[in-house]
C-alpha cells in the first residue's frame, strides 16, 4: 500500500478530518488510497504508527485559501494534495519513510475505528486544540510551530 509520513500535530489533524490538504514542495502523479502516519519522531501521540487510510485525488499548486484546510499558511512551491474519504483506523505500528512509499500491510492491520473509536481517538489526542490553534496562527499571519 502507498503511504505519506507527517509530523504530529498534522497526522493526527488529518486522521480526525480536520485537515484536507496535505502541503509539501513536490507533487506527485500518484492517486488512490493512501495510509497517512505519524512520524516516528516527535512529543505528540501517536508516534511511528499508522492512523488513517485517505483517498489522493488531487494535487496541485497551493492557493491562498487553502490555508484553513492545510492547517498552514502558504509557502513559496507549495503544493497541496487534495485528501478525500479519510477514514480513521486502530492505529497500528509502522516503520516510515520520505516521501509516498510502499508499505507492506496486513488486511488484520487495516481495521477501522467505529464511530466510538473515532470520539476516543479525537478525546484523547485532542486535535481540535491543535485545529484552534493553527487556524489562530493562519489567521493572525503566522506560520503554527511544528
Amino acid at each position: 500500500m502507498k503511504a505519506l509520513s507527517l509530523k504530529q500535530p498534522w497526522a493526527n489533524l488529518v486522521a480526525c478530518g480536520y485537515k484536507t490538504l496535505e502541503t509539501r514542495t513536490w507533487a506527485t502523479g500518484y492517486r488512490g488510497e493512501l495510509l497517512i502516519c505519524s512520524s516516528a519522531s516527535g512529543d505528540i501521540e501517536p508516534t511511528g504508527r499508522a492512523l488513517a487510510v485517505v483517498n489522493l485525488v488531487e494535487c496541485r499548486e497551493m492557493e491562498e485559501d487553502d490555508a484553513p484546510a492545510a492547517c498552514i499558511r502558504k509557502y513559496p512551491d507549495a503544493k497541496v494534495f487534495v485528501l478525500e474519504d479519510i477514514r480513521l483506523l486502530r492505529p497500528f505500528p509502522v516503520r516510515g519513510s520520505l516521501n509516498i512509499y510502499d508499505l507492506e500491510v496486513s488486511e488484520e492491520e487495516l481495521s477501522f475505528e467505529d464511530e466510538a473509536g473515532v470520539a476516543a481517538f479525537i478525546d484523547r489526542y485532542r486535535p481540535d486544540v491543535n485545529y484552534q490553534f493553527t487556524q489562530e496562527c493562519i489567521a493572525k499571519g503566522e506560520y503554527p510551530p511544528i
